[in-house]
């Protein structure tokens, strides 16, 4: 991991005088939506499920967040998402099945919940999305994406008005390079879908 910071003075040179904090703070949102939008920071899990047991921590590296959850798998297949978590509600037997699990939903912020609950000892693999958490990132992430976040930090800067560095036209540029650098990651891991999914373990 490397401080999101070293990128800092490649931003300065079109936002002069602006705080160091504000430069690192810009840095870190965009590194942050980078990730949303263009799922490049996937990592590998592997759970070990309990009888009894539905509700699972997903084992995150330091410095990210659980973003979303790409692909569940065990063995046998598959688990299907749900969007909506009915355990719990009034007249609902949701917590009462037990068996081999067949689907599974998300619970921030690094919570995994399968259903039914495991009735046997089993393993689970578990793809996931991440995001940074503050204003560490990895270094692959620094040394491949570093010019699009850089780009991005500085199409929000530029427009904040009442400033030194207010550009709103030069911002109109890094807005379109950081958009072209998403599009640019996207399609680089759509044509790399023959492979398995990539795995960023820290």
């Amino acid at each position: 991991m490397v401080d999101i910071s070293t990128l800092a003075p490649k931003v300065a040179t079109d936002a002069i005088g602006c705080p160091h904090p504000l430069l690192v703070a810009k840095l870190v949102e965009a590194a942050q939506l980078f990730c949303r939008r263009a799922w490049v920071w996937r990592y590998y899990s592997q759970l070990f499920l309990n009888p009894g047991e539905d509700v699972y921590d997903i084992d995150l590296p330091p410095g990210a967040n659980l973003t979303a959850i790409m692909r569940v798998h065990n063995n046998y297949g598959e688990l299907l998402p749900t969007v909506t978590d009915l355990a719990g509600v009034e007249d609902d037997n949701t917590d009462k099945l037990v068996g081999d699990p067949l689907e599974y939903i998300m619970q921030p912020p690094n919570l995994i919940k399968f259903s039914p609950t495991p009735s046997k000892v089993s393993t689970m693999n578990v793809h996931c999305i991440l995001t940074p958490s503050g204003t560490e990132i990895p270094e692959w992430m620094a040394d491949e994406y570093g010019t699009v976040i850089v780009a991005g930090a500085k199409s929000q800067l530029l427009l904040i008005q009442d400033t030194a560095w207010f550009r709103p036209k030069v911002a109109m540029y890094y807005q379109n390079e950081f958009r072209k650098g998403l599009n640019a990651a996207r399609v680089s891991l759509i044509n790399a879908k023959a492979v398995p999914p990539v795995e960023r373990i820290i």
